[in-house]
C-alpha cells in the first residue's frame, strides 16, 4: 500500500562497480529449519515474580506520575521534572528489590 504523494527511491546510487538497479525482497523470507515449527514450546521472557514486580512497580510509577501531574498542570514545568525523576527513581528502586 503506497501513501499518496511519497514517492520512494534508494538511498545509495548506482556508480561504478555497482549494480545499475536495486533490488528489494518482493517476497517473505523462507523459514529456517527451526523457526516457526508447529509444536515448538515458548518460553516465557519473565518468570511470573519477576512478572508481578514489573506490574506492581509500573503501577507505584503510574501512581506517582498522576500526583505529580497537578505541578504540571499549574505550568510548573521544573517543580514537575523534579517530581518525574523522583518517580523514575523510586522505580528503579522497585525493579531492584
Amino acid at each position: 500500500m503506497a501513501i499518496p504523494g511519497f514517492h520512494a527511491e534508494a538511498s545509495v546510487r548506482p556508480g561504478p562497480g555497482r549494480y545499475a538497479t536495486t533490488r528489494y525482497a518482493t517476497t517473505r523470507p523462507a523459514a529456517g529449519p527451526h523457526g516457526g515449527a508447529t509444536g515448538e514450546r515458548i518460553v516465557p521472557m519473565f518468570t511470573e515474580e519477576e512478572r508481578q514486580q514489573r506490574i506492581r512497580c509500573s503501577q507505584r510509577l503510574d501512581s506517582c506520575d498522576q500526583d505529580c501531574q497537578p505541578q504540571l498542570d499549574m505550568g510548573d514545568f521544573f517543580q514537575w521534572q523534579r517530581c518525574h525523576d523522583e518517580c523514575n527513581q523510586q522505580y528503579d528502586e522497585c525493579m531492584q528489590t
